[in-house]
């Protein structure tokens, strides 16, 4: 514990990264957990296919690399 303790008073912005991971896993993994079932959930097979769309495309492509790589936020893309 001493150890972590020191490796942040004297890396302040490694607590920064550390609570950066954590903030992206505490938003991003629930919020689209909850697209996905919301949009499961509705009669309506208009909005499965938009949101289908939506995760099959490059620009969501883009953004869950980016969450990966600097967070380690894993997402399900699969459509």
């Amino acid at each position: 514990m001493e150890m972590i303790i020191s490796l942040l008073q004297d890396y302040p912005w490694f607590g920064g990264l550390i609570a950066f991971m954590g903030m992206a896993r505490l938003i991003f993994k629930p919020l689209f957990s909850l697209i996905d079932t919301v949009v499961d959930a509705t009669p309506t097979k208009a909005d499965d296919e938009a949101w289908k769309d939506v995760k099959s495309s490059k620009a969501m492509a883009f953004v869950t690399w980016i969450l990966d790589y600097f967070a380690s936020v894993k997402v399900n893309r699969k459509g």
